[in-house]
């Protein structure tokens, strides 16, 4: 015989109070009701998953990652299917009107930079104290997940990332841009092609903060592992700066470390005043550069134009290489005769 079914009786609905206000940016679509809400202010429950709501045109799906910046999320626009990437950057940057005066102005700047190998922002975002940064959702990891699960890259491979990576940045620095936080974390890799496209991200947060020029955000800016020794010394960041930091990361792209290692203060003396050591199986076309990129002067390095180039002509004689050794810890470096803190 069937069993019959019992039906609990439904809990009564609770109204919820009115959205909050947004500080409007741009003409917005007025945001349709998702027929299912949780009890928190700005969520709702939507095909079974969890959803928040940002601005009055975004929807927040699934967290996806956490940077000293920031927590990035997962999501999509009203009456979108495509997916976005949301940078909700941490509360130091809510601090002080100047910056949220800051973070409107800089938007039709960072939205006009587009190129292949620039995760492009589409949208910058404030609500009350959260803002965030709309971006090109990028399937796929990044470099840094690459060389921790793959260790040092054929040195074709070496030579096609860094040609990408240079073309991204000579879009940023051609908009008066400078990223100052170039890193493997900070490049990923788009797996929707084959092979997966490199891509530069981050660079937006860098604009705001040199615009703001503010103590606070001190400090959220930049690696101390990647970072140029004009930076380490507390000059003004400029192009070049970007190219040093793509030389460290091509450096430990063919070996599986950086050439420098250590707490902060060691990392300043060797990045203004050591020359990296050379790990063997980096054939010398490929060094070549690295060294040229390494430069400790800012003038002495190539531009990002440069260095696509010079990439891209060594690669055919690249191909076929095997990988570098990987190694522990850096060769032995040794002292600089032309350390910028000298003159």
């Amino acid at each position: 015989p069937a069993v019959p079914v019992v039906q609990a009786p439904l809990a009564p609905s609770r109204a919820l109070p009115a959205p909050p206000l947004v500080l409007p940016i741009a003409p917005r679509i007025a945001w349709q009701r998702i027929t299912e809400r949780s009890r928190s202010l700005g969520s709702w429950t939507h095909e079974g998953a969890l959803v928040r709501r940002l601005g009055s045109y975004y929807f927040l799906e699934e967290s996806i990652g956490f940077g000293a910046q920031g927590e990035v999320w997962r999501g999509h626009a009203e009456g979108s299917e495509e997916p976005l990437a949301f940078k909700l950057l941490r509360r130091e940057f809510t601090r002080g009107g100047s910056v949220v005066d800051v973070f409107l102005k800089e938007r039709d700047i960072l939205s006009r930079l587009h190129s292949p190998n620039v995760v492009a922002i589409r949208d910058i975002v404030v609500e009350r104290d959260t803002l965030a940064i709309v971006m090109d959702y990028v399937p796929g990891g990044d470099l840094r997940g690459k060389l921790a699960s793959d260790g040092p890259l054929p040195p074709a491979e070496v030579a096609r990332i860094g040609a990408h990576v240079a073309q991204g940045l000579m879009a940023v620095h051609a908009a008066d841009v400078v990223h100052r936080d170039v890193k493997p974390a900070n490049i990923l890799l788009d797996s929707s092609t084959d092979p997966a496209t490199p891509r530069v991200v981050d660079f937006g947060i860098a604009r705001i903060h040199n615009a703001v020029g503010t103590d606070h955000l001190t400090g959220i800016l930049g690696t101390p592992l990647y970072m140029a020794p004009e930076i380490l010394l507390g000059e003004v960041p400029r192009p070049a700066s970007d190219l040093y930091s793509l030389g460290i990361v091509l450096y430990q792209s063919c070996c599986g470390v950086t050439p420098f290692v250590g707490d902060p203060g060691q990392l300043l003396g060797q990045h203004v005043g050591r020359l990296p050591g050379r790990p063997e199986g980096i054939p010398d076309s490929l060094w070549g550069i690295l060294n040229h990129l390494l430069a400790k002067r800012p003038e002495q390095r190539p531009t990002a134009q440069q260095v696509a180039h010079d990439l891209e002509k060594v690669r055919p004689s690249l191909e076929g290489l095997l990988p570098a050794p990987r190694i522990a810890t850096p060769p032995a470096s040794a002292p600089s005769s032309d350390s910028p803190a000298f003159g």
